[in-house]
Formats: C-alpha cells, structure tokens, sequence
C-alpha cells in the first residue's frame, strides 16, 4: 500500500494525472512462495517489489507488485531499507535516483528538509501553492496496450494431454512461451513455470481465465517480467 501511495504522486509528477489509490492495481510480497524465488534464481532473475507507471499516447498504466528483475539491472542490486526511482526518459534515457528509505537519520533528513522549506515558503508567502500544477486528463491505458512478459507457476495432473491443454489455452489467447520448466511434484502432478513473450495484459488474462475454468491445471503464481 505504501508504494502504491507513492506511484499516485510519482504519476502525479511525471504525467499530470491524478490516479485514485483504488485505480493502481496493487499486489504485496506475502504470496510469493520459496520456490517462486528458486526459479528465479535458476532463471537469472530476482524479485523485487516495484511500483510502476507508464504513460503511453495519452493514457497511463500505474501498478505495484513482485516483478523479475534480470541479475543485471540497475534496480536488481536495491536491498535493504534502500529504495531507488528508475526513470526512463525522451531526452535523459535511463536515470536512476537512489538510497536509504528508512532509518532515524534518512527520515530526521527529510522531516528537516520539509520543515526548512515551509519556513521558506512562509518567509516567501507561497505557503498553499500547489506543490505541482503540471497536468493532463486521466485516462487509463487499456489492457489491450499494456505489454510485458510474465512468469506463471501452475500446478496440473501429470498426465498424458494436460500440458497440451495448457498450450493450445495460451496459443488460442495469443501468448507465446519464451521458457518453459517442467518437474514432477508427485507421483499424480507436476509443476510447470513458463516465461511468454512480449503480450498484452488483455491476452494473458483471456488465458489465465480459461486455464481457472480446468480442473486438472491450478494456477499458483503471476509475476510481470522486465528485460534489459
């Protein structure tokens, strides 16, 4: 919920849209199961929480949730009470601002920084200003325009034909697979992680939908995917 509340002002600022809390789609860490972070590791990813907010001709897409990270991103190495802002920009390209985010002297630098700027602002009389009047209409970006990749776990009878279902399920939504791991769990079922490629967030929930429906297939984890 925090880092939700901060995306609604990050969006604020970056786009001029004014995004309810209600409107960013928001999953905590508390699902994400050890075996999650094992495959991730096996695949050269690490899972971080990350809040994201893209604007996109118009429109903006603002979510918070687990997403892998590859080893080599910038944002891979945040742990800790650090928390970083990773900005891709028109001009700029990729910036990152980063650094503690908890702590009794980080929170005591930022208590003083603030009330050292209402002094000002009251010495100035700019007290009550709008702290940003950059703005635009808000507008949500559609599913059909929203693309990633993404990690799913399902668990599924291990059984001749079962994996076939689930891949016809994804190639009639219009997902591909990128990675696929496949192990057995037990003498009757089996885990099987896939990676797709690049889809529309309207495309992956069509499949997930008609995989829910099968009784053999249990969907156990969805995690958005970043590359580069």
């Amino acid at each position: 919920i925090d880092a939700a509340r901060k995306m609604v002002i990050l969006t604020r600022l970056a786009f001029g849209m004014n995004v309810d809390l209600a409107d960013v789609d928001t999953v905590g860490i508390r699902g994400i199961a050890p075996r999650d972070m094992e495959v991730a590791e096996q695949l050269k990813y690490v899972v971080k929480l990350v809040g994201t907010a893209e604007e996109k001709n118009g429109s903006v897409a603002v979510s918070v949730g687990p997403v892998l990270l590859p080893k080599y991103h910038p944002m891979a190495g945040v742990n800790n009470e650090n928390n970083a802002v990773f900005v891709t920009g028109a001009a700029a390209g990729e910036t990152m601002y980063y650094g503690p985010g908890a702590g009794e002297l980080p929170t005591a630098t930022s208590v003083v920084s603030d009330i050292i700027t209402v002094a000002k602002n009251s010495k100035l009389g700019t007290n009550g200003n709008a702290f940003n009047s950059y703005q635009h209409d808000t507008k949500q970006t559609s599913p059909d325009d929203i693309f990633s990749k993404y990690y799913m776990r399902i668990v599924m009878d291990d059984k001749t034909g079962t994996f076939l279902k689930l891949t016809q399920i994804f190639a009639e939504a219009g997902v591909g697979f990128d990675k696929i791991l496949q192990e057995p769990l037990d003498d009757y079922t089996a885990t099987v992680v896939v990676v797709t490629h690049v889809t529309s967030k309207a495309q992956l929930e069509q499949a997930i939908s008609r995989v829910e429906l099968e009784p053999q297939m249990q969907m156990q984890a969805k995690y958005q995917v970043v590359e580069g």
